[in-house]
């Protein structure tokens, strides 16, 4: 019976490896080449006239015999978005300045700048002092291909101490686009 049950176990185990060996699926494959992948860019541009654009200008623009309580508007500047279709920005700013004399006036807030769109009328919410500019500032949003014309504004406040009289303040900003 042994031999019986042995010759069966055999015979299954090598009919099996005889099947499993013997079964074959058919396979084809293809090549698919010359897929180009390219990235799009973003690229901001500024210019004060609207029109030769380039990454960084210099206004030379004076806003002078600021009084206390009272506002001027300064340098006029464009940004154009020339990234890639469909790279839209928000817009944000952020500044530095640099306050003459060997002493620092006692209320740094007293002088602040804004930057609005051209033709709209500062609000105080617009204006921040040197401290603020250091943190980014929103120019709201620009769409690819867009341009927007901006207005730039000095007040000092009507409070604003004396060691403010005869001051030069030279500020700067970089204007950052960040995808929508």
């Amino acid at each position: 019976m042994k031999r019986i049950i042995f010759a069966a176990v055999v015979a299954t185990v090598s009919l099996s490896l005889v099947a499993v060996t013997t079964w074959a699926a058919w396979t084809s494959s293809v090549t698919v080449s010359n897929n180009v992948i390219t990235t799009g860019s973003v690229n901001l541009n500024v210019s004060l006239n609207g029109t030769n654009y380039s990454k960084a200008v210099s206004s030379n623009t004076t806003i002078s015999g600021l009084m206390p309580g009272g506002s001027n508007i300064g340098t006029v500047f464009y940004i154009r978005n020339d990234s890639s279709d469909g790279v839209n920005f928000n817009l944000g700013a952020v500044g530095t300045g640099t306050i003459s004399g060997d002493t620092q006036p006692v209320d740094t807030t007293s002088l602040q700048i804004a930057v609005v769109t051209h033709g709209a009328t500062p609000v105080d919410a617009n204006y921040h002092s040197l401290s603020e500019w250091s943190t980014n500032q929103s120019l709201g949003t620009l769409n690819a291909g867009a341009s927007q014309q901006y207005d730039v504004y000095a007040r000092l406040s009507g409070t604003a101490a004396d060691d403010w009289q005869g001051r030069t303040v030279t500020f700067a900003f970089t204007v950052t686009g960040t995808q929508l």
